[in-house]
């Protein structure tokens, strides 16, 4: 279930899914500069030893030259301006020539049932093959929380040498696992550049899935409110409703008889109107969970209770 499914394999059925499925996020890179990356993305240096800024993970201008590589082959992007990537020369420098440099995604906020990550790649030249490690962490983005458990490994790419430079391919990750919980997923440029590598290429990352928070309604409420969850009990799935009588930020979460937070259901901002967000409680045990809605203006926690 954990394994990345090949375009080229079900090129036809999951393409037919994914379409059936509302896009909840897409990461294109245009909307973020040149040696940078996102709002929420991070990139780490777990090599151990100092490497050149400018070789780590960084979002490109297609047509920019790449440090350590050739000018006849250019940052490129699977659509669009820009792209993000890594180069060789990344591993240069320690005693060992092995990078271990780490592209992590934004915090993916309870994952559907359905849900499904999709990126573009490439990398490799005629001559030379690059690879690419995919890890998805449940604790935080740093590197030492999706080494700290083997189970956190997803699968390697391999770029065999690519007659067709810049050429992307598609690849999906089946996200069923996690559902219900919240995820960061990691791309990491793992490679002993003194044997293979010239750069990796990331391009339109995006989540797929059944979205868990939608509008219910087109009146604007009155005043701010959060409804009893239902059904209650309820195994594992539960709906939540709340009104917003203004727009505001929103966090809505779950917390466990102890307080602590066991789920992030939705986080960020929305128009006033009225909802209605899915919870899924798969990753949990019976027992009895508080769930908060916060905004600018309002905050309110409720009872629930799981039942197994």
């Amino acid at each position: 279930m954990k394994k990345i499914i090949y375009l080229f394999v079900i090129i036809f059925s999951c393409s037919g899914f994914i379409n059936a499925q509302s896009t909840i996020w897409l990461e294109g890179f245009e909307n973020t500069q040149p040696n940078n990356l996102p709002p929420g993305w991070s990139f780490a240096d777990n090599s151990g030893f100092n490497f050149q800024p400018d070789t780590m993970w960084t979002v490109r201008d297609s047509g920019a030259i790449v440090p350590g590589v050739q000018a006849t082959r250019p940052a490129r992007s699977y659509e669009g301006l820009r792209s993000a990537s890594v180069s060789w020369l990344v591993g240069t420098g320690g005693t060992d020539n092995i990078g271990d440099a780490w592209m992590v995604t934004k915090k993916i906020v309870n994952v559907p049932n359905d849900g499904i990550f999709q990126f573009f790649a490439t990398g490799g030249t005629p001559t030379l093959s690059d690879s690419m490690q995919i890890w998805i962490s449940t604790t935080d983005s740093t590197p030492a929380s999706f080494l700290a458990n083997p189970s956190n490994y997803n699968q390697t790419i391999k770029f065999a040498p690519n007659p067709i430079y810049a050429q992307f391919s598609e690849y999906f990750i089946d996200l069923f696992p996690y559902a219900g919980q919240s995820i960061y997923v990691g791309f990491r440029y793992y490679i002993d550049v003194t044997v293979d590598g010239v750069m990796i290429q990331v391009d339109n990352v995006s989540l797929f899935g059944t979205v868990g928070i939608s509008q219910s309604g087109t009146n604007i409420p009155e005043k701010f409110s959060l409804a009893q969850n239902y059904p209650n009990p309820f195994n594992p799935s539960t709906k939540i409703n709340f009104d917003l009588a203004k727009s505001t930020n929103v966090k809505l979460t779950v917390f466990n008889s102890l307080g602590q937070k066991v789920a992030d259901i939705f986080e960020g901002f929305k128009p006033a109107g009225s909802y209605k967000a899915d919870f899924n409680g798969s990753s949990l045990s019976s027992g009895i969970y508080f769930y908060r809605l916060e905004t600018d203006f309002f905050t309110e926690t409720k009872k629930m209770q799981l039942v197994k």
